[in-house]
This record gives structure tokens, sequence and C-alpha cells, in this order.
């Protein structure tokens, strides 16, 4: 009679470690489902930086850097730069330069292309 308890007993341990296996592997499956989502989310992004790349290539060369667009506001200006940026509107590229001069802070803009300051 103790051996089939024991032998019932061991079934039962069996039966459930196998369920517990079954169920670890339905959750690496899940899991590696998710990360193939997750790189085909990363994939997708990266592809769409890409195609915003080759669409700025056709856009007009920059001839203006923006350390060239910030020297020369800080020497038309006589103030001192605070901030620059650089900004791609479409067909154009705009450098804005922040200058403080006399406690007042004024926001200069730069053509890429031309080299025009407003």
């Amino acid at each position: 009679m103790r051996s089939r308890i024991v032998s019932h007993t061991a079934k039962i341990v069996i039966v459930l470690c196998s369920l517990a296996l079954a169920g670890g592997a339905s959750a690496i499956a899940r899991a590696d489902l998710q990360d193939h989502d997750m790189a085909d989310r990363i994939y997708e992004k990266y592809k769409k930086r890409s195609d915003e790349r080759e669409k700025r290539e056709d856009a007009p060369e920059m001839r203006v850097s923006l350390d060239q667009a910030t020297n020369m506001v800080r020497r038309r200006t006589d103030g001192r730069v605070v901030g620059a940026k650089t900004s791609h509107n479409g067909d154009s590229i705009v450098h804005r330069i922040k200058v403080i001069k006399d406690g007042k802070v004024r926001t200069y803009t730069v053509d890429g292309v031309t080299g025009r300051m407003r």
C-alpha cells in the first residue's frame, strides 16, 4: 500500500513538473515573440530615419555652418551667444542664434544656404 502511495505521489510530481516546464516553454515562446516584435519596431524606426536622411540629401547643400553663423552674429551684434541650433524646414536650412546684449536676449536667424542674417 505504501509503495502505491509513493508511486502515485511520484506520478503527480512528474505531471506537475511537466506542466510547469510546458508553462515555462510557453512563457519563453511569448517572450521570444515580444523580442521579435520589438526588433521589428526598432528596425522600422531606423528605416524611417534612414529614409528621412535620404530626403534631406535632396535638400539644398548647407554653405554656412552653425559655427560660421554663430561667429557672424557674434561679430555683428557684439553680444554674447547663449544658444544656437539648426533647423531643416523643407527646402531651407535655418540657424537660430540667441544673443544677450545689454541684458536683453534676442534671437537672430541665419539662412544656412545664403548666409543672410535676419
